[in-house]
């Protein structure tokens, strides 16, 4: 599983960066790049970057809001060890606490998804470093931030839609996905019954189909969105950067 975490980390990072520089260059020349050479264009240092830059964030986010949290559960756990008179009062003072480092949390959620769009491009495109996306990035965004709003409503308004429109897709294939799977499993369980856990492989293989016949095509979907929505923040971020 660790093995398989880095790869997919890996992949994530480098398409970012790939898909990034593919419409960029043919938005400049009108040239469509293969996948091969996508892939020589997403295998290099800014995809590094990249992933430094989500860790950083990611990080800061994570420190910060486990402290507000740990502050707002501070009286909780001084209500539960003063004694029995106290503990209501601390719950109060904790949820009342609480509520607001949770809407604090939203919010900076929803401002961090939007910069973190225009800093990605930054860092890809005017091969910035680390702090130097970050800086430039949010630059952009404060001087261009109705423009920059509208397009993350907007993508989030795509993605909101499409997830109503595959609610149908997703029943047909879950209950082929049971159905397939179910068999399958039952009938490796009659062959293996004589076994010693030979239920254990049949609920592993027919887990293991259930989650590829319902996986493929929804991630196949799932790509598509990304290279649409990439491919508009890319565009939308060639837009803006004109000053």
């Amino acid at each position: 599983m660790l093995v398989l975490g880095l790869l997919f980390t890996v992949a994530h990072f480098v398409s970012q960066v790939a898909l990034i520089r593919m419409v960029d260059i043919h938005e400049d020349t009108a040239e469509k790049l293969t996948w091969r050479q996508g892939f020589r264009l997403g295998w290099s240092k800014a995809a590094w970057r990249l992933f430094l830059i989500s860790l950083a964030v990611g990080l800061v986010a994570l420190l910060n809001f486990s402290l507000l949290f740990g502050m707002a559960a501070l009286p909780a756990v001084l209500g539960s060890l003063a004694g029995e008179g106290w503990q209501v009062i601390g719950i109060l003072f904790t949820v009342g606490m609480a509520l607001p480092v949770l809407l604090l949390a939203i919010v900076t959620a929803v401002l961090v998804s939007i910069a973190m769009e225009p800093v990605r491009r930054v860092c890809v495109l005017e091969d910035l470093g680390v702090w130097a996306s970050l800086r430039r990035g949010l630059h952009l965004v404060r001087v261009r931030f109705v423009d920059v709003s509208l397009m993350w409503l907007l993508t989030l308004g795509i993605r909101m839609g499409l997830a109503v429109a595959l609610i149908p897709l997703i029943f047909i294939l879950g209950g082929l996905a049971v159905l397939v799977g179910g068999l399958l499993g039952v009938l490796v369980y009659l062959v293996t019954a004589t076994l010693a856990g030979g239920w254990i492989f049949a609920v592993v293989l027919g887990g293991l189909v259930f989650l590829i016949v319902l996986g493929i095509p929804l991630s196949f979907v799932g790509g598509l969105l990304q290279t649409y929505l990439s491919t508009t923040w890319t565009l939308t971020y060639r837009a803006v950067s004109i000053e």
